[in-house]
């Protein structure tokens, strides 16, 4: 179910940056930096 969530919190959004850091006490975290998407430019073109 969390999956699902994460899925959609992140649905039109592209990683940014993302950075490991690695704990004093070994564990290691992973940061990810979303942004949102650009729409793509559409371009209609008219054979005349």
């Amino acid at each position: 179910m969390k999956a699902k969530k994460l899925q959609d919190a992140i649905k039109g959004m592209k990683v940014e940056s993302w950075e490991v850091r690695e704990h004093s006490n070994g564990k290691r975290k992973l940061y990810v930096r979303f942004i949102p998407k650009k729409k793509s430019m559409t371009v209609n073109v008219e054979e005349t």
